[in-house]
């Protein structure tokens, strides 16, 4: 991939021998058409129209200009390109911050989008740097996400989807060349712009883009689940004996995508799952599911998995928030436990737990749902320290990657870590070797007060030493 300029300024016209000049006149001649447009007719249309047939022109030119120079085996120069996109990105101007964008430019907006859509890093990868900082502009993505009711944020998915799917392969091999690794980079720079300034976009899809994100990628993760509303002002975690069951924030319902479960439908399980939910039948309900998270997962489709996850939890915080708890209902710990102990392997075993963290966000009913499903987990698979391995296992790899961390992680495990009930530190497997004890110590003096920590750990391994002479 050929060097690109970064940050092309009109005041230097000629960077590593290439001579701007051309490209940026013929960038103000399509700014001129333009606003000509505009002033012999107020309607946006016109010049959404004219826009639409200059950025297709540009996107022929280019993907043949890439095709050419792959099959002949020449260097593609994608700097030239980007300049002249840039330019015409940049006439929209940068948005206000506190203000929404008016909701009539967003034919303008899509009208990008579908360029770089055409021309995404899966198609043209000999543009991938550029196609990085278009999407990534200040004149592009904060307009997109600022436009009125939300309505830029099906445009900024698809992109960010196209992104993922185009890394993915080679994160997949744990063997990231330099290039990857600058890839890499951008991506977690762009979730954490998105983080910080559109919060809502990652609340409102983080199912959507867990689904595609490779499950080795933790931080990436943590990242899109550490988003809350900018309206809710999060419990401090460390606060001393916080009762999470008494915040009111947890009667909340997160709002989910309703089409993401139609997959349930395609599988011939939605209609099935309600009935068993709501009287236990039919009684061979778990078995199927167990069979069908299976294959899902053989088959690297988790979208199912969370799909039957999600599904079960959401009914189940409903009937948590509304003490629910009739003979006619199923127990939704015994279902969890059933799909747990039943599953072909400990792979499996691991990604319906990963799907049950993926759930631990910002205050609401699932977070509180999903943490008391866990908990309740551990505790009463006391027979079972295998299960209670793979559960410490899920929660402690989120926690010892870099910042943010979601809420609901941090609550759920120090819950799990502090509360006797628990038994965590007389468990055999936080005492297997040194190295795995110092890890798990160093995140008991990380999350938890000195005192407590060195009181917990003091008596954990005075008791495993009692135990051992035993």
């Amino acid at each position: 991939t050929a060097n690109t300029s970064t940050n092309p300024s009109n005041d230097s016209l000629v960077v590593n021998n290439i001579t701007y000049t051309v490209v940026d006149a013929l960038s103000k001649l399509f700014i001129l058409l333009m606003r000509l447009a505009d002033k012999e007719s107020s309607d946006i249309t016109v010049r959404v129209n004219l826009l639409g047939r200059i950025l297709n022109s540009i996107t022929k030119v280019l993907i043949d200009d890439h095709e050419f120079k792959s099959t002949n085996l020449l260097l593609f120069d994608q700097r030239p390109y980007f300049r002249l996109l840039s330019n015409l990105s940049l006439d929209i101007g940068v948005p206000d911050p506190k203000k929404e964008v008016n909701i009539a430019l967003l034919p303008m907006f899509a009208a990008f989008t579908q360029v770089y859509i055409s021309i995404n890093p899966n198609i043209l990868p000999g543009f991938t740097f550029s196609w990085m900082q278009l999407i990534s502009q200040r004149s592009f993505l904060p307009n997109l996400m600022l436009i009125k009711g939300q309505k830029g944020y099906v445009y900024m998915y698809k992109l960010l989807v196209l992104f993922i799917q185009y890394i993915t392969p080679y994160i997949k091999t744990l063997i990231l060349n330099d290039i990857i690794k600058k890839l890499y980079k951008f991506l977690l720079k762009i979730l954490l712009i998105i983080l910080h300034d559109f919060p809502e976009f990652l609340v409102e899809n983080y199912i959507l883009l867990c689904d595609i994100i490779p499950t080795h990628c933790i931080q990436l993760r943590n990242i899109i689940l550490s988003a809350f509303p900018r309206n809710m002002r999060l419990p401090d975690p460390f606060t001393p004996n916080l009762k999470v069951d008494l915040l009111p924030e947890i009667q909340q319902i997160p709002k989910l995508i309703n089409e993401y479960f139609l997959i349930l439908n395609d599988k011939n399980v939605k209609s099935k799952l309600d009935s068993y939910l709501l009287n236990k039948l039919p009684i061979d309900l778990p078995n199927l599911l167990v069979n069908l998270i299976s294959n899902s997962v053989s088959n690297n489709n988790i979208q199912i998995v969370n799909a039957v996850i999600i599904y079960i939890g959401n009914y189940g915080s409903i009937q948590l928030i509304n003490k629910l708890n009739t003979s006619n209902n199923v127990n939704i710990l015994e279902l969890f436990k059933y799909l747990l102990n039943n599953s072909i392997d400990n792979e499996t075993k691991y990604v319906i737990l990963n799907c049950m963290v993926n759930q631990l966000r910002y205050p609401n009913s699932h977070t509180h749902f999903f943490s008391y499903i866990i908990l309740l987990l551990f505790f009463e698979s006391s027979d079972n320290e295998l299960l209670q391995e793979l559960i410490t296992r899920v929660l402690l790899e989120r926690l010892i990657v870099h910042r943010p961390h979601p809420w609901g992680l941090l609550i759920t495990f120090m819950e799990l870590i502090k509360n006797p009930r628990y038994g965590f530190w007389r468990k055999n497997f936080t005492h297997c070797a040194p190295e795995i004890e110092r890890v798990f110590e160093s995140v008991a003096r990380s999350y938890l007060d000195s005192n407590t920590a060195n009181s917990i750990t003091s008596n954990a391994i005075v008791s495993n030493s009692v135990s051992v002479n035993k």
